[in-house]
């Protein structure tokens, strides 16, 4: 990112403050290659990673309301 802001004349930090990160993300993406599939990785990740993040908060508190 940092380098196509400043090499490659990207105005990613425009796109940050008009349309959030989210979009930037992809923003950055789209100039490499096969950037449909990293665009599919990344969902693919993040979904992941909430899902994850969601089944070990729900164990938690199940732990946490049987007393262990």
């Amino acid at each position: 990112g940092i380098y196509l802001e400043f090499f490659e004349a990207k105005p990613l930090m425009d796109t940050i403050n008009q349309q959030g990160m989210e979009v930037a993300l992809f923003t950055v993406f789209d100039n490499f290659p096969f950037s449909t599939v990293l665009s599919l990785l990344a969902i693919f990740l993040i979904s992941t990673f909430f899902i994850t993040s969601a089944d070990s908060a729900t164990f938690v508190l199940g732990m946490q309301t049987t007393n262990g």
